[in-house]
């Protein structure tokens, strides 16, 4: 099995706005070398075409990373929509006390009409 080829660019020197750019044409060529080389620098790196960004390859322990990021996100996201949607009026054993007074009674009210 031959070695792979070392990726011809080195990523340090693509740094630009906090991470490696490269053009489409490049990455195509480069695919295999590029994966291996962020595979092992975990540093992800924008592919550009006519120079605009068009995707990010990203290790995959970036990748499971940012979805536990968003999923917690989502989470905590559900859990503050829910804030103030909850007020607690009184006290709780009262009211459950009150109710059933009120269906003791509403059963003797019922048994009288039978």
């Amino acid at each position: 099995m031959p070695t792979p080829k070392k990726f011809d660019i080195d990523l340090a020197q693509l740094q630009e706005a906090g991470f490696p750019r490269i053009g489409k044409a490049k990455a195509r060529r480069e695919l295999l070398p590029l994966v291996d080389a962020i595979a092992a620098g975990s540093t992800p790196v924008e592919i550009t075409d006519n120079g605009k960004p068009v995707a990010v390859i990203v290790g995959y322990n970036a990748f499971q990373a940012m979805c536990h990021q968003v999923t917690r996100s989502k989470a905590k996201h559900k859990l503050e929509s829910l804030e103030g949607s909850v007020a607690i009026l009184g006290d709780l054993e009262q009211a459950r006390r009150q109710i059933e007074q009120e269906a003791a009674k509403s059963a003797k009210r019922r048994a009288k009409l039978l």
